[in-house]
């Protein structure tokens, strides 16, 4: 049976927030432009906001994301900095000998713990990553790399339309000079393109798991860090439980 109540709404919430910050017509470079990016957006998805933020001193493509993503309840703890980790870490399921990845899931209701790929499939709700065009459904991480996909560098947005033929897809994303604002003009800032998805340089696609966003469950990168989260969770009792 399956046990997520979250069942695609948070797609919902991770468009929405990105719509949010693209109607704040957000321009890296500009006062409150950098303001945004380095509370709200860098903050938002590590934690650590960088209020001394200012044009070009951190790549924020991946951090959009993840800040929209962490807004509607993404805690794998796994991060979208970058094309590789997004797609090494968050879409192949990697063991937790790679720094970063969370390889176990705890139930807090439970204390049940498993791989999470292992729970993935027990519930029906993998994860999925692709190197070549598939269906695509708006929140979806995209990986845009120059290079055709052969090293870390590159790009990483969501996407957020799709045509109906299928042939089209608007992705929305943040730190990418050729984006598309609000007012129509261009600026390095959180905006909107249009890509043919026969574009050959769209190398990533992935749609994370309905789970990812479930608050039922923790991710930790070993059994042991999960085990002593579960002890201190029982130590509290049934009502923090």
């Amino acid at each position: 049976m399956n046990e997520n109540k979250n069942q695609g709404l948070w797609r919902e919430k991770v468009l929405a927030v990105a719509k949010g910050f693209y109607d704040r017509n957000i321009v890296d470079g500009t006062q409150e432009g950098n303001r945004i990016i380095g509370v709200e957006i860098i903050g938002g998805a590590t934690g650590r906001p960088e209020k001394d933020y200012k044009n070009g001193k951190t790549a924020w493509c991946g951090y959009f994301v993840q800040c929209c993503y962490r807004a509607a309840g993404f805690n794998t703890g796994v991060t979208l900095a970058s094309p590789g980790k997004a797609m090494d870490v968050f879409g192949k399921y990697r063991s937790s000998a790679l720094p970063g990845a969370s390889a176990f899931a705890l139930d807090t209701r439970t204390g049940a713990i498993e791989p999470i790929k292992e729970l993935h499939q027990r519930l029906g709700m993998l994860r999925t990553v692709s190197k070549v065009p598939g269906p695509v459904t708006p929140g979806d991480i995209v990986v845009y790399r120059a290079d055709n996909g052969n090293s870390w560098q590159g790009h990483v947005m969501m996407a957020y339309a799709v045509s109906p033929d299928g042939k089209e897809l608007t992705i929305i994303e943040g730190n990418s000079y050729k984006t598309i604002g609000p007012d129509g003009k261009k600026r390095d800032g959180v905006g909107t393109r249009v890509f043919h998805l026969d574009e050959p340089y769209l190398t990533g696609f992935i749609s994370p798991s309905d789970l990812d966003f479930d608050p039922a469950y923790q991710y930790f990168s070993t059994r042991e860090k999960a085990e002593k989260a579960w002890a201190k969770l029982a130590a509290k009792g049934p009502a923090n439980g």
